[in-house]
């Protein structure tokens, strides 16, 4: 026991909420020993809530800020893995989580990326439409 506990001192223990079975289950996953934090996952729970990727859903942002209060409540990190709107991450933030995953270094490397090469189009005297997530472009 005392080899494990030393051994697992520098180590975090942080649980995905990402359905309706989770979001049932929160008290008890919440009073896990050495739970660190929860992590919601938005994309499975809004579909898990029958309302696919409408984030700004008030179902949506009242079941975020239950889940968020209940873990804060428990002084449990509680954060939610987002890339997307970052008006809603500071929203989150504010209404009390402490851990964020903002973005994937391929999706802020492509991102910039496709402003580069629309700048370059542009300059080339090029039609540009608005880059949409996942678009291919040939240059």
């Amino acid at each position: 026991r005392d080899y494990l506990h030393s051994y697992n001192r520098g180590n975090v223990l942080i649980v995905n909420i990402e359905s309706v079975p989770a979001v049932e289950n929160l008290e008890k996953i919440l009073s896990v020993d050495g739970l660190d934090g929860i992590l919601i996952g938005p994309h499975d729970l809004s579909i898990s809530l029958s309302i696919p990727e409408q984030y700004h859903d008030p179902r949506f942002d009242q079941v975020v800020r239950s889940i968020i209060a209940k873990a804060r409540a428990k002084k449990v990190g509680a954060g939610i893995h987002f890339s997307g709107d970052i008006n809603l991450e500071i929203e989150w933030l504010r209404a009390g989580a402490n851990l964020v995953v903002h973005n994937g270094d391929l999706n802020l490397f492509r991102s910039r990326l496709l402003q580069d090469l629309f700048k370059i189009r542009e300059a080339l005297g090029e039609q540009n439409e608005t880059p949409r997530p996942n678009q291919q472009i040939i240059i």
